[in-house]
């Protein structure tokens, strides 16, 4: 679920009701949703963050269908109690909130790209949406409102009947800019700082880790940290591949944290396309090999192997709490465990700290 800030709301109007109740059962624990944060004196709607995705700024209006009496690319006419008003169009506030953000981001080099094409731009996009909660995308087409506004910038109440395909909408507003590689865990938090700095940001698993981990420290765990996610699964389906082919093990598990998007596909896209290019997903064979998800794992099942990946992205404590559970059940069965990881985190320090020490 994902996280809203603040948690004391205060919404103004039944379509930010929705919309906040929209976000919190469909977005997972990897996006964090502002709500009216004061970005250099201006203050848009919502901002939705993910650290791999990018971040959307977006523009709320509740307007009805009868209260909207002349659209255009600068301003609108709207009906307020009989009173006809001119207010900016919400492309143009959503183009304004964007714009500052990004001057504020842009101060902070550590959130600039270093080379490459976009050498000096932001490493994470930053797109923008339009939401009428009010309208159905027929009354939109219908007003014209597509002829002012981008159609893919245009979300209406039929998004929020489906909650996949929503998501899918918003991963590609931010994907269209360019794909991001992810940022680091510091470099989340100074977004976040910027976005919201009256918070002090700490991660939520910082308090329920704790220092003396001593299950890791059994001689069948093994931990190896990687500089790129794709050198870290590639590492893991060959890992695989030799094991199931030399016969050392017939029951391998990969888990992973959250099936978060890739440069290309998902996770699980990605490992189940690499298990499946060496016929490793086969059916009816002598060995079985589970990739799933850490909400969706069976802690009582006996692998021979265990490979749980991608734990730099563990950052709640229901989720570690499910990680602990899991290696220390899987211990018992002497089941053998790579633990892997693509950027350092609090979680991979204390692990690697904890195997320093055996």
């Amino acid at each position: 679920m994902a996280k809203v800030i603040p948690t004391d709301l205060q919404l103004h109007t039944r379509g930010e009701e929705r919309l906040v109740k929209f976000f919190e059962k469909f977005l997972d624990d990897l996006w964090t949703v502002y709500y009216e944060p004061i970005i250099d004196g201006k203050q848009p709607d919502f901002i939705l963050f993910h650290k791999y995705q990018g971040i959307v700024v977006v523009e709320v209006k509740d307007y009805l269908r009868k209260s909207i009496k002349e659209v255009s690319t600068d301003f609108w006419k709207i009906d307020v109690e009989g009173k006809i008003i001119s207010v900016k169009s919400p492309i143009k506030q959503a183009i304004e909130y964007r714009n500052t953000l990004i001057t504020l981001l842009s101060k902070e080099h550590e959130l600039l790209q270093k080379s490459g094409d976009y050498q000096g731009k932001l490493k994470i996009p930053i797109a923008i949406a339009c939401m009428f909660p009010n309208l159905s995308i027929d009354e939109v087409e219908h007003m014209g409102i597509d002829r002012v506004i981008p159609k893919d910038q245009i979300f209406c109440k039929n998004d929020l009947e489906e909650g996949e395909d929503f998501i899918n909408r918003i991963f590609g507003l931010t994907g269209r800019l360019f794909i991001s590689e992810g940022l680091t865990e510091r470099e989340a938090r100074i977004i976040s700082q910027c976005i919201y700095p009256i918070i002090n940001v700490t991660e939520e698993v910082d308090s329920c880790i704790s220092d003396d981990i001593a299950y890791i420290s059994k001689p069948q765990v093994n931990f190896f940290l990687f500089e790129h996610y794709i050198d870290e699964f590639q590492f893991v389906i060959n890992k695989t591949n030799h094991l199931i082919r030399s016969g050392e093990a017939q029951l391998i598990g990969i888990i992973y944290p959250t099936n978060r998007p890739l440069r290309k596909g998902t996770i699980a896209q990605f490992i189940d396309s690499a298990l499946q290019n060496l016929n490793l997903l086969t059916p009816n064979q002598a060995f079985s090999i589970r990739v799933t998800d850490l909400k969706t794992v069976d802690c009582g099942y006996m692998f021979d192997y265990l490979f749980f990946i991608d734990i730099n992205t563990i950052q709640s404590k229901d989720d570690y709490q499910i990680f602990s559970r899991l290696i220390k059940n899987s211990l018992k069965f002497k089941t053998n465990i790579m633990l892997t990881a693509n950027e350092e985190s609090l979680l991979t320090i204390k692990i690697r700290n904890r195997l320093a020490k055996r």
